[in-house]
């Protein structure tokens, strides 16, 4: 699930600005460079999955390198599948239609197949930290309660950590009236139509939740082509609104594909997760760094930093785009050996 890097070169500029703003609106896949047709010599096009033109090509031989693409003016000139890697696109269609198209060559052209996230209402809000006790677990949990209870929208709360603590939060049935997460993998990875409501608990607030399984949580074992496709076998449902994924701390390729795909992330942070830059002389937050040059542009205007249970004069800031959790113990309390969060407290 890797970003695919695109160089566009044309000859009418206001075109191509124009292409790249809606593309990088529409998907986080394609992270495109511009570059003036008249540069053909001086770019270095090994650094790129595919090259798209725009207007006519003086060099012939740029078009036999594979994952070449030429926006044609006619529709009639399209070809999607043209031998030898070269490609033909209308130049005026349907921006969804060509970002489908390009991705449908880079699969045809390096034999990897890129899954796109489900085009409709469904929001996915994603709550990351970078260390273990920042109060993930109880911030996605409390959002999704608050979402259900204060705004009636219909949200599912996902555990993506290693170990799953959805038990502590919730009653989860012992018997078989509630299927596992396990149980609805096993039956939508075989391609049968299931109703995924059947699979979910529900609370109080009507905030839905998965059952877990013994062991390591079940999504952490799923590779980059089942994780999307659990993602959007979610939306398809086409009744939820919004899913909260509460994050393991790792970064590995899963995490940052679903960060890159989250309508918002909610990153908390810490002092302790700092380190000083030699390049720019301040402090920086290795994390914020690290999405920055993984991920697609634009990610950090989705993030929501929060710092959890810390005054204001305890963070070193970038900025004061920082939203100040007041630790409250009595946002908490244990019921039969279960934590409640207490969403109209401080918390």
């Amino acid at each position: 699930m890797e970003i695919i890097t695109i160089l566009l070169k044309g000859k009418d500029m206001d075109y191509c600005k124009a292409l790249t703003r809606s593309i990088s609106q529409l998907s986080r896949e394609l992270l495109i460079t511009i570059a003036a047709q008249a540069d053909q010599n001086g770019t270095d096009f090994e650094n790129y999955d595919l090259i798209v033109y725009e207007g006519c090509v003086q060099n012939e031989f740029l078009l036999k390198r594979p994952g070449s693409i030429l926006l044609e003016e006619d529709r009639k000139d399209q070809c999607k599948h043209q031998e030898g890697g070269f490609f033909n696109l209308y130049k005026y269609g349907n921006v969804k239609e060509l970002i489908k198209d390009i991705l449908l060559i880079f699969n045809l052209v390096t034999g990897k197949k890129v899954t796109i996230l489900s085009d409709n209402n469904c929001k996915i809000v994603s709550v990351y930290s970078g260390f273990g006790g920042a109060g993930k677990t109880s911030l996605s949990i409390g959002l999704a309660q608050e979402f259900c209870r204060f705004r009636y929208k219909k949200t599912l709360y996902v555990n993506f950590e290693e170990w799953d603590h959805t038990e502590k939060y919730f009653e989860v049935q012992s018997e078989n009236k509630l299927n596992s997460i396990g149980d609805y993998l096993y039956y939508s990875s075989r391609g049968r139509k299931v109703n995924l409501d059947s699979f979910l608990g529900k609370d109080g607030y009507g905030t839905h939740y998965f059952k877990p399984v013994a062991g390591r949580n079940q999504l952490k074992n799923l590779t980059g082509e089942e994780f999307s496709v659990f993602i959007n076998n979610l939306i398809e449902a086409e009744w939820l609104e919004f899913i909260i994924f509460d994050c393991s701390n790792c970064l590995d390729e899963n995490t940052l594909w679903l960060l890159k795909n989250s309508n918002t992330i909610v990153y908390l942070i810490d002092n302790r997760f700092t380190a000083d830059s030699p390049v720019l002389g301040e402090k920086v937050d290795p994390v914020i760094q690290f999405l920055k040059e993984k991920t697609t542009p634009g990610i950090l205007e989705r993030m929501i930093k929060v710092a959890n249970g810390k005054e204001a004069d305890e963070i070193e800031l970038e900025n004061q785009e920082t939203i100040f959790m007041e630790s409250d113990p009595g946002s908490f309390q244990s019921t039969n050996g279960k934590i409640q969060i207490n969403i109209e407290r401080g918390f």
